[in-house]
């Protein structure tokens, strides 16, 4: 196995975007609230797991952006773009094929689909694009 050598600053970085990220795509961004309405939640039941649910989200963000570093390492990644393909195959593999599980399997809505694929596939483009290149 090769050895990697993976910029601490650069993951974290990653992480801190895609953090901001979720926070802009569920409480600033208006589709937020219809998806809350289609899980039957409010805005209060939210809020009310932020204690336990953020630093979850920060430590889940913090592990992506550990994977999706050696992902654009093996890949030979170089620039912008190719790291943000890299997201993208990421994406597309692992969570847009487990979220259409969840649409099939559990009855979700494909706005849900839409929803929740769409925040991650920005949070892996924009992580891709920090990872390479701040590498």
């Amino acid at each position: 196995m090769q050895e990697l050598h993976l910029s601490l600053l650069a993951i974290l970085g990653a992480a801190v975007a895609r953090f901001f990220i979720g926070f802009i795509w569920h409480a600033v961004l208006p589709f937020g609230k219809s998806i809350l309405k289609e899980l039957g939640e409010t805005k209060k039941q939210m809020k009310a797991r932020q204690g336990k649910g953020l630093p979850v989200d920060f430590i889940a963000g913090l592990l992506m952006a550990f994977v999706l570093a050696h992902a654009i390492r093996y890949a030979g990644a170089q620039g912008m773009t190719q790291g943000m393909m890299v997201g993208f195959w990421n994406w597309l593999g692992f969570i847009a094929t487990g979220l259409i599980a969840e649409v099939v399997w559990h009855g979700r809505s494909m706005n849900w689909f839409l929803f929740t694929g769409g925040y991650y596939l920005v949070s892996l483009l924009a992580m891709g694009a920090i990872l390479v290149t701040w590498a």
